[in-house]
């Protein structure tokens, strides 16, 4: 396990994470392309200037992590669990979320209209204030236990 490590200005092009705890660690300037991550654990950790692009992930955890200027573009974040993250400027553009968790995070006026939010579990807090396309303002509202009637 790394513990208390910093990743400044890297690039991992093609890489592949299975299972590895990156928990605790501060991760700078560095950008992932192309790379699968399957349960890794970025837990308790700083981020900043990140960039996920056509990667694939599943079934990651984010608890209580800080994330500045992180950008997902192109990517999946199947299973992944967001909880007590504090966002600054989150960009996704085209990222499928589906079985996400989204808990008492803030993600600060980002905008998910364009990624799949498929059978995610999301709390109001998470939600307050971010963007979503018409379909799946009405997926988040059911989800909060709101019922839509006409």
């Amino acid at each position: 396990k790394l513990d208390q490590v910093t990743f400044l200005d890297c690039k991992f092009i093609n890489c592949n994470f299975y299972n590895n705890d990156f928990s605790n660690m501060k991760i700078v300037r560095c950008i992932f392309e192309k790379s699968k991550m399957v349960n890794v654990n970025f837990s308790n950790s700083f981020l900043q200037n990140v960039k996920f692009i056509d990667c694939s992930n599943k079934y990651n955890n984010f608890t209580e992590t800080e994330a500045k200027n992180f950008l997902i573009e192109k990517s999946s974040m199947i299973g992944t669990f967001f909880q007590s993250v504090m966002f600054s400027n989150f960009i996704i553009k085209e990222v499928n979320f589906k079985d996400s968790d989204f808990y008492e995070s803030k993600f600060n006026n980002t905008d998910f209209s364009s990624s799949s939010l498929e059978d995610c579990r999301i709390d109001f807090r998470s939600v307050k204030g971010c963007k979503f396309n018409t379909v799946q303002g009405i997926a988040i509202l059911s989800m909060l236990g709101i019922e839509i009637v006409d």
